[in-house]
């Protein structure tokens, strides 16, 4: 379990950054109005922590996605109680929606 988190963290950073330098522009383009657009590039700093910030986050996501992932498989007391929390979860907001969508017809007469 853990030589497969710890593959899925550091394959999952090298692919965050990756994709946050594809996804992030280097220079930023703003409009002045009256049609003149000013040009400024973003400086190496700020850029190379908004990639890691970015590519940080995709690793915890599948950091955390992982280990649901096993912790399922294992069934756990840990995911039947996770399971059940959201199964009573979305039953109660079932009952809410319902209850005010019956009063939305009832009282809008």
């Amino acid at each position: 379990m853990e030589g497969t988190l710890v593959k899925g963290a550091v394959y999952s950073l090298i692919i965050g950054l990756l994709l946050g330098i594809l996804i992030y522009p280097d220079t930023e383009t703003i409009n002045n109005g009256k049609g003149f657009f000013e040009y400024r590039v973003i400086p190496l700093r700020e850029y190379i922590f908004t990639v890691l910030r970015f590519a940080v986050t995709v690793m915890f996501i599948t950091l955390i996605a992982l280990w649901v992932k096993l912790e399922w498989k294992s069934g756990s007391e840990i995911m039947e109680f996770i399971a059940g929390f959201f199964k009573s979860f979305f039953i109660v907001l079932a009952i809410i929606l319902i209850v005010v969508i019956v009063s939305m017809f009832i009282f809008n007469r």
